[in-house]
């Protein structure tokens, strides 16, 4: 992902140590001079463990650097994060002016912006900040609607709870969904669209496991964009020459097949004797062909499938905790997936799962693989004239 992030103090280096790390381009951006020369040398302009090997190294592998031009930052990303300071005033309120003055900057470079940009709040406020300042702000000097022309994220999009749910904390992850569900019955909303395979499952499969879901349509980035280019109300017409192999996320694939409800018992003396008959899920119902329409949609791709692929495709290795459980055995897994996906001639790993994204990355760069891992939305973005 292309994160452009405002306000190179504690909060913002830190961030963007860590981001670039991750594998995230990051484009740091501060009124100081100083300090964006610092960052560009590979040097941190503040004192914290760690941070400075991690700003070192991202300069080294260019995937961090520094700028005072508001537009020259936000025009070469897709998600800004706010980071500036909110010092306390005299009478104990926050001073929200630096977030006040970043909000208009940042809105001044979305008026000429086509593509959609994500604006997120990691500066310290009060609730209601997001409601009452940095969204007018936003909207004013753009021009441009929050949540049509450009996206918030703010205090109130939680997560979807469904790591949790898998590493067995149940309990947490039903006050999590119902926390969820009760912001998106309050919304109105009908469609919940989600660019994580965690938050496809968590949504679509464990909230109508649990009876949570309704009548809530569930829908990964992936099928979105294929619906929007079904309909002719999104044009692929910029040429990307690349070869690339395309990794089903297994909680978009397998797991993500529709919960089927059942009631009925078990028949005695029968193992697997159903009244009435039981349906079973095996995968194969998942979201496959969407990601695949929208890869051959992009004028020059060309798309090579791995052995192993739909219901039967290997896992990437982050799935249900295991990279942080069992992270020698999560990285084992990612390099046979690279090695698996190098046999097919292709120069890029294709997904649509930021754990899998992050988990290549990271098998890419301790191997010294060649291949390259995208996101699928990042190369609609590249076809996009």
């Amino acid at each position: 992902m292309r994160i452009s992030i405002f306000g190179m103090g504690y909060v913002g280096v830190v961030s963007a140590g860590c981001l670039a790390n991750d594998g995230h381009e990051v484009v740091g951006v501060d009124p100081n001079q100083v300090k964006v020369d610092l960052v560009n040398k590979g040097v941190t302009p503040i004192i914290e463990k760690d941070i400075g090997e991690m700003v070192e190294k991202a300069d080294k592998q260019g995937s961090l650097r520094a700028t005072t031009s508001v537009i020259e930052a936000v025009k070469a990303t897709d998600v800004s994060l706010v980071c500036v300071g909110t010092p306390s005033q005299l009478n104990g309120n926050l001073d929200l002016s630096y977030v006040r003055r970043v909000c208009e900057e940042i809105g001044t470079a979305l008026r000429d912006k086509a593509s959609f940009h994500v604006v997120v709040a990691r500066s310290t406020m009060l609730p209601g900040s997001m409601r009452n300042v940095v969204i007018p702000t936003l909207e004013q000097a753009s021009g441009k609607k929050a949540g049509v022309d450009f996206g918030i994220a703010g205090d109130a999009e939680t997560c979807c709870g469904g790591r949790a749910y898998q590493m067995g904390f149940t309990k947490e992850f039903l006050a999590q969904a119902k926390k969820n569900m009760a912001l998106v019955k309050k919304a109105g909303v009908r469609t919940v669209v989600t660019a994580c395979a965690d938050g496809y499952q968590a949504f679509k499969v464990f909230y109508d496991k649990h009876g949570l879901k309704g009548d809530l349509e569930v829908l990964h980035i992936t099928e979105y964009i294929d619906r929007l280019l079904s309909e002719g109300r999104l044009k692929l017409s910029k040429k990307v020459d690349m070869a690339v192999t395309y990794h089903d996320p297994c909680r978009l694939g397998r797991l993500g097949e529709p919960w089927i409800h059942w009631q009925g018992k078990k028949k005695p003396g029968d193992r697997f004797v159903f009244d009435p008959p039981k349906a079973y899920r095996r995968g194969s119902h998942g979201i496959y062909e969407p990601p695949r329409r929208v890869l051959r949609s992009i004028p020059g791709l060309k798309l090579a499938e791995m052995t192993r692929i739909k219901e039967y495709a290997w896992c990437c290795g982050a799935g249900g905790g295991v990279g942080e459980s069992n992270p020698e055995f999560a990285a084992w897994t990612a390099l046979k997936r690279l090695e698996e996906a190098k046999s097919t001639g292709a120069e890029a790993v294709v997904t649509a799962c930021p754990w899998c994204e992050q988990t290549f990355k990271r098998a890419v760069e301790q191997s010294g693989s060649a291949l390259t891992v995208y996101d699928i939305v990042e190369l609609v973005e590249r076809a996009i004239q």
